[in-house]
């Protein structure tokens, strides 16, 4: 679970739980003194949540003692990730949270006797949480309790703590009928509201926030050179025919800016392997000719083995110019989750990036705040582009959602190490169907986001992998695709 959510769990059993699995996940074996050191807490303690998982857990794990700890493996995932949901279905702050997402807004007084605890705890536990929301320039008030700030900085929490989060059973996911009422006229949309690289459910989500926080009467502010901009891409008309569907479907008028907020999103959510988009995405928002020159010099300094130079530079370039545009229309907007940061401080590069991004502030101009932020995305972009790009030149779909990075992260790889006897295909918005899966003749189904199990994998062979895949999920991957090689493997590890 992520670190967002698990601050908004008041059980601190359940905390250190969740943080436990996590470290097994992540780590397959741990001791009992790391974990007791690292949570402040004893090792009799750790022992004892330790039962509590095995016995939460049952059959859906195998928890294994061995010499220096304990040795973790999943056995049914489905089965695990359920049982995990369990654990937080009571959580008051979650379903206080769903209330304020719907403007079901009430007094500190109503909500404490809703969630059955006095006012003064309900105070201590929004308290406790007011660091998160800061982290996203927001604050929260009691009469009614409610959530204060810029409307995109709300907006950037929602969509951080109901889509780049795991699913739980108060995660507020986008009607289906807002999903195929979407599908069916993005078949028919001109190609450049598609040409990004933004996961399908990402789209849905953005889109059903704005539903629900216009209903509310919250909405956003756009720049005006970029409204003016959008305004005048004969693509955009496709967002009409939207806003009167919405308006027939759920009775919300929305308004233009909102729908230039989204294409915004959209956009700014670049891709990995089409250079040529790329450029055409430059010259569109060519507000920063100066940019040109910082993506040479950075792409210079490490791409010199490549034989496409000029296609990372235009990859590079585009990086820059998406997340300036993302700062100017909310610096919030380029913010991403402790998780993703902390993979990309993992790598020497990290450093490097920052320095970097810190010697061309007085052109870049991002926001200070999320400097960090930026040069976790473009370390992650950049080893992104080194596996895809650095490499050789059957029919695997692989659907991947979440932080866009991490997405292209995972989707680099596998291009990688699948090898090239295989044609892999990455469904876009409109693409992912059964009838697509069919038409393309899919035998295998790779993805990181469970829903797609239930919603529309129902033939089809698949392979579920966690929202950050670990090496343990590179090597089912390996197994389910070329199983004398996984078999190889694993023996020499043993």
């Amino acid at each position: 679970m992520r670190e967002l959510q698990i601050n908004f769990i008041l059980n601190k059993t359940t905390v250190r739980w969740f943080q436990l699995l996590n470290d097994f996940e992540r780590e397959r074996t741990c001791s009992l003194t790391a974990f007791a050191a690292k949570l402040h807490v004893t090792q009799r303690t750790i022992s004892s949540d330790i039962k509590g998982i095995k016995e939460h857990f049952g059959d859906s794990i195998q928890l294994t003692q061995v010499a220096y700890g304990y040795y973790f493996t999943e056995k049914a995932p489905m089965d695990y990730l359920e049982k995990k949901r369990q654990l937080v279905s009571e959580e008051g702050l979650y379903q206080l949270m769903e209330g304020i997402f719907h403007g079901e807004l009430h007094p500190i007084e109503e909500w404490a006797y809703r969630l059955h605890v006095s006012e003064s705890t309900l105070r201590r536990y929004l308290q406790g949480v007011a660091p998160i929301l800061k982290n996203y320039g927001l604050t929260i008030g009691y009469s009614p309790v409610n959530m204060k700030g810029n409307e995109t900085n709300i907006r950037k929490f929602f969509q951080d703590f109901y889509y780049e989060a795991d699913v739980t059973p108060h995660t507020l996911l986008p009607p289906k009928e807002l999903v195929d009422m979407v599908m069916v006229d993005m078949d028919v949309s001109p190609a450049k509201i598609r040409n990004s690289d933004i996961p399908p459910t990402d789209f849905f989500y953005a889109l059903f926030i704005i539903i629900e926080r216009c209903r509310e009467k919250n909405y956003v502010t756009v720049p005006d050179r970029f409204a003016y901009l959008i305004r005048n891409i004969s693509g955009f008309t496709y967002y009409n025919l939207l806003k009167e569907r919405i308006i027939e479907e759920y009775g919300v008028e929305i308004p233009e800016k909102e729908f230039i907020w989204l294409y915004l999103l959209t956009v700014t959510k670049r891709t990995l392997t089409e250079p040529l988009l790329e450029k055409d995405f430059i010259e569109t928002y060519s507000f920063w000719p100066e940019f040109r020159q910082i993506s040479q010099a950075y792409t210079a300094t490490w791409s010199s083995s490549f034989k496409q130079t000029q296609d990372i530079e235009c990859l590079i370039h585009s990086f820059f110019v998406a997340k300036k545009i993302a700062d100017e229309t909310a610096p919030a907007l380029n913010g991403v989750q402790a998780e993703i940061r902390e993979l990309a401080q993992e790598s020497p590069q990290f450093k490097q990036n920052l320095s970097f991004l810190n010697q061309q502030q007085n052109i870049l101009g991002y926001s200070p705040l999320y400097l960090e932020d930026i040069s976790a995305s473009l370390t992650l972009y950049q080893e992104a582009i080194r596996e895809y790009y650095d490499r050789p030149i059957q029919r695997i779909a692989v659907v991947l959602e979440g932080n866009l990075q991490i997405c292209q992260s995972i989707r680099a790889r596998f291009l990688r190490y699948v090898g090239n006897d295989m044609q892999v295909y990455f469904p876009r918005i409109n693409e992912v169907t059964t009838g697509y899966l069919a038409l393309q003749q899919i035998d295998l189904v790779v993805t990181n986001y469970s829903e797609y199990l239930t919603d529309f994998i129902l033939v089809t062979d698949y392979l579920l992998l966690k929202a950050i895949p670990d090496r343990f999920d590179w090597m089912r991957v390996i197994q389910k695709i070329n199983p004398q090689l996984g078999e190889a493997i694993q023996i020499t590890e043993q």
